[in-house]
C-alpha cells in the first residue's frame, strides 16, 4: 500500500498532465486540407482517451486517500 505522501504525489501528476492534455490541438488553418482537420480530430481522440484513463486513475488515489483519513 502506497502511503499517503506517495499519493499525494501521484495526484498532482496525474492532475498536471490531464490538464496538459486538455489543451487545444492545431495542425494549421489551411482550410483545404482535410487531412488537418483529420489529424486534429484523431489527436483529439488519442488525448480524450489518455485524459479518461488518467481521470480514472485519479478517482483511485482519491478513494484510497479518503481512506487513510
Amino acid at each position: 500500500m502506497a502511503s499517503r505522501e506517495e499519493l499525494e504525489a501521484e495526484k498532482k501528476k496525474l492532475e498536471e498532465e490531464i490538464k496538459k492534455l486538455d489543451q487545444p490541438v492545431d495542425f494549421g488553418s489551411d482550410s483545404d486540407h482535410g487531412d488537418e482537420e483529420t489529424d486534429e480530430t484523431e489527436e483529439w481522440e488519442n488525448r480524450m482517451s489518455q485524459i479518461y484513463a488518467l481521470k480514472e486513475r485519479l478517482s483511485e488515489i482519491e478513494l484510497e486517500l479518503l481512506r487513510l483519513k
